[in-house]
């Protein structure tokens, strides 16, 4: 059974006062990382990769080295194999 796994999630947040005046796309792929085995019904779940997610998003201004770094890998480890999109704001959601 999985019981840890990592997703991509876009996210274009323009955290730094620079980017917010910039015109195109800035997207930043967000690795968010579930412990199935820890949550021991589907609602602890979504709460789980709830907080996970809004604590990236907080985080989200970390350059790819720092997190490598954080984290003992290198460059030519992934971070994640699957992406995925929300189809809602996440940061507008109570």
């Amino acid at each position: 059974m999985l019981s840890d796994s990592q997703v991509g999630s876009p996210f274009a947040g323009r955290v730094h006062p620079a980017t917010r005046a910039m015109v195109g796309c800035c997207v930043s792929t967000l690795p968010l990382r579930a412990r199935l085995g820890a949550a021991e019904t589907v609602g602890n779940l979504i709460a789980q990769i709830r907080a996970t997610a809004l604590s990236a998003y907080q985080n989200a201004d970390a350059g790819l080295h720092t997190v490598m770094t954080a984290l003992g890998r290198t460059h030519n480890q992934p971070l994640f194999q699957v992406s995925s999109s929300p189809s809602v704001d996440p940061l507008s959601v109570d």
